[in-house]
């Protein structure tokens, strides 16, 4: 896939690791979300992998008042609209096993639960509220 236009090294990283794996990897997807004021928006995560349901999200910059709370909106929006958003912290050391491990972690939780509607042991409501509480 080509590579669109990063914003940043660690960007470019984490796009290529993706890549390398094969992974469906959307830059910057556009995604109407309400935020945490109860505001549609329209919000651009870093990364999104369709076949996963999952975004990621580059967070690159430490210590900066407005960006910490652009990154805590962020983190509350996707958490109340149910979105799974694996958040990485600058790239730390093993972030490409934390990446495999969360795309791992919510893609099993998402099959229990979806198992559990299956097999009559869950109604549809609360696998939509468990789900949304999961990410």
């Amino acid at each position: 896939m080509t590579e669109p236009n990063l914003k940043s090294e660690g960007e470019k990283k984490v796009w290529k690791f993706l890549n390398e794996l094969g992974i469906d990897v959307r830059y910057e997807q556009p995604f109407m979300i309400q935020d945490s004021h109860n505001y549609w928006r329209i919000f651009y995560p870093d990364f999104y992998l369709p076949d996963f349901g999952i975004l990621i999200e580059y967070y690159g910059v430490e210590n900066n008042e407005n960006y910490d709370k652009i990154r805590d909106d962020k983190k509350e929006a996707y958490s109340n609209t149910g979105m799974a958003c694996i958040p990485l912290h600058g790239l730390k050391e093993n972030w490409q096993d934390y990446i495999l491990k969360m795309i791992k972690t919510i893609s099993k939780r998402r099959f229990l639960a979806y198992e559990k509607i299956l097999n009559g042991e869950e109604g549809v409501k609360t696998l939509s509220k468990k789900l949304r509480d999961l990410g």
